[in-house]
């Protein structure tokens, strides 16, 4: 049996990039009660980061103290998830290529369970997976809600897992698949393979010099993706 991990911004889909830094600055300014409508800087990454993460990352960048304003994290998860609701749509949420041939293909393989190991926020991850109606594929998984650290959600993937199975899962027969360095750093912390695709932020080159167990240009390479999943 294996067990199939996937990220969701840019590796199952994209949303576009003013979106989401205009859903974040919203949130923020929302929880923060500022009049001068702060807005995430162009040169801020939010790929391969947890929600809250992101959230305490632009606090301190706004002179504000993580231990201060760590208490406020619940509001902006709401406010965050609010955001997604309103503006995620068909037309907004772009399904990266492969992913829906791959999904199905794992899904129907009675050897393989999947599941979510994501940054985003239980609720905003259905949210931005509802419009393609790409819930079905993921009974469980572990998201930035659990923990603002990417690296605590494998062991938390793992034991959801373990309870919805009859099998009993070990991080031997996961793989965790992402498109940021951050997915590479988190499967490794844990010994998990890995497979990085080149759909997110980061170019095939630059995933590289990170040595991910293995490199894809997307995920319509699907036999290759198979035989390094079951290998």
């Amino acid at each position: 049996m294996r067990l199939v991990l996937f990220d969701i911004d840019g590796t199952i889909l994209k949303v576009d990039r003013a979106l989401s830094h205009q859903i974040a600055s919203e949130a923020i300014n929302g929880v923060l009660g500022r009049s001068d409508s702060f807005r995430v800087p162009d040169t801020y990454r939010l790929h391969g980061r947890t929600d809250k993460m992101i959230f305490l990352d632009l606090c301190e960048f706004l002179g504000e103290g993580r231990k201060q304003v760590e208490p406020l994290l619940p509001v902006f998860e709401d406010l965050l998830v609010r955001g997604w609701q309103t503006h995620v749509n068909e037309k907004t949420v772009k399904v990266l290529p492969g992913i829906l041939e791959l999904l199905e293909t794992l899904d129907n393989d009675e050897n393989v369970t999947l599941g979510l190991l994501t940054g985003n926020v239980i609720n905003g991850a259905h949210a931005k997976l509802r419009p393609h109606n790409l819930n079905r594929f993921f009974p469980f998984g572990a998201f930035g809600s659990d923990s603002h650290d990417r690296n605590a959600l494998p062991p938390i993937a793992l034991k959801r897992a373990n309870q919805l199975n009859d099998h009993q899962f070990s991080f031997d027969h996961t793989v965790i698949i992402g498109d940021s360095y951050r997915d590479i750093e988190c499967a490794r912390t844990w010994g998990i393979r890995n497979v990085a695709v080149a759909t997110g932020g980061l170019s095939a080159e630059e995933l590289r010099e990170h040595s991910p167990d293995k490199l894809v240009s997307t995920l319509e390479e699907t036999e290759s993706l198979l035989n390094f999943i079951h290998s």
